[in-house]
């Protein structure tokens, strides 16, 4: 039995601040999961994290002792890990602290060098170079997939590469969490019920039957590189098995970037969902792109359980859709939304304010756009130059129209966003058109009998939410 000790957050919980939008919204994460799983299956013991209440977190960590604390990181929350952090060396001085994630993958010695109570970061997939941290086997100058700070200088070493199969990873640990927090309000087509769904009688669990993506958005980070590699279809099935007969959960939600990709491995999984008669007992939701979506694979999908899907949409100009890598249409995209709605699958979809060289005059056709749309939900983005996509590159060369407003990473967010303003469109016109976007596509009578027929109740009073919050920020502007 191993005997090192590893605390691992679900997230960070010395928050600064709370946007507003997303105030309560507790979410789980899989990647630390995954993470907690696999050094179990080693024999390390794992302490998870995934309470706000300070004094208990400080109770567990002097109680346990960890040498090694693990903590995630994406751009807009890297300060509050960085709280964090010190959180656990004052508590735990002797602890060294691993950060992870989107933000220290993409810019590891920037990282270390403005966060020093960070000791070692992890660049890209965490499972097996975080358990060659801990098990201490490997010199550090020699572990791949590792940067480190030592006598004041940084230091990267090359990229570990994906794991290669992803079903030699245990499934993930959601045994230690405290799942009641993560429980939801459901109105809508549950268990094949329209019912409502007690706050105690709805987990909401995500799974991941792959992991890459294969396409070259200009906004989005890949973790993993381009490189895309399954589960194979019975794992994913009886995956979902395990998580109704031991967590007792009604719905996943697959965090594959892009679901379908693969017509043939999807197929095949959702034969294995009807024969184990999964359907019966959950119901399921995917993210995907409209040019991977046939009406084959809806049906089979449909027939499976899955009931909602959201597409990544971004623009209503097909100049702009071509020109920031998704090579969609408006057409293609009208012709599949149609295609949901007629075999019974509730379509959100996601755009993006903020495209290279993108006018006022182009937002405004996707919010026409978006509005004339036949889907339940619509999430507008202000466009953020993440580190590590090739919109950071571009606005860091002054490419593009872009202007970086800040290098505060917390203003990095896609919603109230600070971080960048397009030259044809300043920042706070930016703003006022995310809040028109929100008020046009949800206030309108035929919005609400749509959400009425097709959408979960607390899904609606969260879409209403956001509205009414940047009806707010758009007057203070």
């Amino acid at each position: 039995m191993d005997t090192r000790r590893v605390v691992l957050f679900n997230a960070p919980v010395c928050q600064s601040k709370k946007d507003e939008i997303e105030e309560g919204n507790e979410h789980l994460r899989i990647g630390i999961a995954s993470i907690a799983a696999y050094l179990k299956s080693k024999g390390v013991s794992v302490l998870m994290i995934d309470t706000e209440d300070l004094p208990s977190i400080k109770k567990m960590l002097r109680v346990f002792s960890p040498q090694f604390a693990g903590l995630p990181a994406y751009t807009c929350e890297v300060y509050d890990t960085a709280r964090t952090a010190k959180m656990v060396k004052e508590i735990v001085p002797e602890s060294r602290i691993v950060v992870g994630g989107p933000h220290p993958s993409a810019l590891p010695e920037e990282t270390l060098r403005e966060f020093p109570v960070f000791d070692l970061a992890v660049i890209g997939e965490g499972e097996k170079t975080f358990y060659e941290i801990v098990r201490g086997d490997t010199r550090i100058e020699e572990l791949k997939g590792v940067a480190y700070a030592r006598n004041g200088s940084i230091y990267v070493n090359p990229k570990a590469g994906p794991l290669e199969s992803l079903d030699a990873l245990p499934d993930p640990a959601w045994d230690l969490y405290n799942l009641v927090r993560y429980k939801k309000i459901f109105w809508g087509k549950t268990r094949n019920a329209f019912k409502i769904v007690k706050d105690n009688d709805m987990l909401f669990l995500p799974i991941e039957s792959m992991r890459g993506c294969p396409f070259e958005c200009l906004f989005c980070f890949r973790l993993n590189d381009r490189s895309v590699r399954y589960k194979s279809p019975l794992r994913v099935a009886e995956e979902l098995e395990r998580g109704i007969e031991q967590f007792n959960a009604g719905r996943f939600y697959f965090v594959d970037p892009t679901f379908g990709i693969n017509k043939q491995y999807t197929l095949e999984l959702c034969d294995l969902i009807v024969k184990k008669r999964l359907q019966e007992r959950i119901g399921w939701e995917v993210s995907s792109r409209v040019d991977v979506m046939d009406e084959e694979l809806l049906k089979s999908m449909k027939k499976a359980g899955c009931d909602t899907i959201g597409f990544g949409i971004e623009s209503g100009n097909d100049d702009v859709l071509e020109h920031t890598g998704k090579h969609t249409n408006k057409k293609m995209i009208l012709d599949v939304i149609r295609l949901c709605n007629k075999i019974g699958i509730t379509v959100g979809s996601t755009f993006i304010f903020g495209h290279p060289h993108e006018s006022k005059q182009r937002i405004n056709e996707t919010i026409k756009f978006a509005r004339s749309l036949p889907i339940a939900t619509a999430s507008f983005a202000i466009m953020v130059p993440f580190p590590g996509t090739k919109i950071y590159e571009m606005a860091k060369q002054d490419l593009g129209g872009f202007r970086i407003l800040t290098k505060q990473w917390d203003a990095y967010g896609k919603q109230v966003g600070m971080a960048m303003e397009l030259e044809n469109v300043p920042q706070k016109e930016l703003l006022k058109l995310q809040a028109k976007a929100y008020i046009y596509f949800y206030c309108s009578f035929r919005r609400i009998a749509f959400l009425l027929r097709h959408l979960t109740f607390a899904r609606a009073l969260y879409a209403f939410k956001r509205s009414l919050f940047l009806l707010r920020v758009d007057k203070r502007s």
